[in-house]
């Protein structure tokens, strides 16, 4: 069942909040303009069921999730729930309209083990255009070019991951989702 709590965004974009029907009854900031995230805020499902059963069977309290391209955080809201508190989530996602929703999401689920990161990874600092920004539609692609040239594309900030992701110990066991 979802629950609606309705908004609007800093675009004036409708949005409502969904719980997944997941036994956590996750929390997710939805843009209810966008045809999937209807869908989601409907029946309540905001994922690929099998990503969705992957992760409950890699991770643990105590894993680490990398989530390149979160869109706007469910996979990374439910990880954050998977890992604990003594665990760890690394969402990136430069499209700054997903990127609103997945840090209302985090504030929604009080995920203080969640770190959020406006941001594309590449090599090494730089800008990317990112087309179709204009929607928070998962079917957004990076380009190397820092000039958009067409309609709903837009310049992004690139960081190293190497950098990003050195925080994390060797050691430490999880999982990562690029997408």
């Amino acid at each position: 069942m979802c629950l609606a709590i309705g908004c609007t965004l800093n675009s004036g974009r409708d949005a409502a909040v969904a719980r997944h029907r997941s036994s956590r009854k996750l929390p997710l900031m939805l843009n209810i303009g966008e045809a999937g995230h209807r869908f989601a805020f409907i029946t309540g499902r905001c994922g690929d069921a099998h990503i969705e059963s992957w992760l409950r069977s890699v991770l643990d309290h105590g894993s680490v999730f990398i989530d390149v391209g979160a869109n706007i955080g469910w996979f990374s809201m439910l990880a954050g729930a998977l890992v604990g508190t003594s665990g760890r989530v690394l969402s990136f996602e430069p499209n700054p309209e997903n990127f609103a929703l997945l840090a209302k999401s985090n504030s929604l689920n009080c995920t203080s083990n969640v770190d959020l990161f406006p941001v594309a990874l590449g090599t090494q600092p730089s800008r990317a255009t990112l087309s179709n920004a204009d929607q928070t539609s998962p079917l957004s692609s990076l380009r190397g070019t820092g000039d958009p040239d067409h309609s709903g594309a837009i310049v992004v900030p690139v960081e190293p991951g190497d950098t990003l992701l050195a925080q994390i110990p060797p050691s430490a066991r999880g999982a990562c989702k690029i997408d």
